[in-house]
């Protein structure tokens, strides 16, 4: 389980202020808002790279591992030396790096390319095998929670493809930043949106999200709607008690009606 309990951040202004929402039973998230409202930094609070100025993170003794929009190998080398760097001993521990690449379907890599003339999709399925090593090694064999930061960039439609069997078949939560929708509508089951500088939560894919916001605006307007007709009989209220004759009888009603303002509006 993941819960995020009032996290708040701001830099040069305020990111977002008060996110929060729990995720269980591997739940798989997309993360969605504006650009610039702070999706990349919420995920990297979460993982720990950065500190929040208010809230906690707790993953409950989970790991949590992060995927970044850039990815990078580190300095170019054969794939298999690379694998064989992720282990301690690859004379002892590279069947659980292959077994590893055979969930990743990426057991066919060629160990001779140089890390530079692989694919954005080998490339990106290189380094889960380094997310996911820890978790493999360990006894408990927990999946960490995996956060992923616009996966879908620089996948052609095979890569699209296989992320989303591989969301769908992972047994851990996850969450997901990405624009595009049909990917979402097809990997996750809820939506985080960050607006207004908090975090609302929708249940279902992409346009099930679409569907529930519009009908909270719509609410939302009714709301404020209402709200302006009552403000708006109120100040008549206060104003007709302003005009009663008797000083005492009109300090009364006018301070009746302010009270009157101040619980309702």
């Amino acid at each position: 389980m993941l819960q995020i309990n009032n996290v708040s951040k701001t830099f040069h202004e305020m990111l977002f202020s008060k996110v929060s929402f729990r995720l269980t039973g591997n739940t798989k998230a997309g993360l969605v808002g504006l650009n610039g409202c702070g999706k990349s930094t919420l995920l990297k609070i979460i993982a720990g790279q950065l500190d929040p100025d208010e809230g906690t993170v707790n993953a409950y003794d989970r790991q949590i591992k992060y995927l970044p929009q850039e990815i990078s190998l580190g300095p170019v080398q054969m794939v298999g030396e690379y694998l064989e760097q992720l282990v301690d001993d690859p004379s002892t521990e590279m069947y659980i790096v292959n077994r590893i690449l055979s969930r990743l379907a990426a057991e066919n890599i060629d160990p001779y390319l140089q890390t530079d003339q692989i694919s954005d999709g080998q490339t990106m399925k290189l380094y889960l095998v380094k997310l996911l090593l820890d978790a493999e090694r360990a006894s408990y064999g927990k999946s960490p929670i995996l956060l992923l930061d616009e996966p879908t960039n620089h996948l052609d439609i095979r890569g699209i493809q296989w992320l989303q069997s591989f969301i769908g078949s992972y047994p851990a939560e996850m969450i997901i930043i990405s624009h595009d929708r049909e990917f979402l509508n097809e990997a996750v089951d809820k939506i985080i949106e960050i607006d207004e500088k908090t975090a609302f939560v929708y249940e279902g894919n992409y346009d099930n999200f679409v569907s529930a916001k519009a009908h909270r605006l719509e609410e939302r307007a009714k709301a404020y709607h209402l709200q302006e007709q009552k403000r708006k009989k109120l100040e008549r209220l206060l104003k007709n008690s302003r005009k009663i004759a008797g000083g005492r009888q009109r300090g009364r009603a006018v301070r009746a009606a302010k009270r009157r303002m101040e619980r309702e509006v």
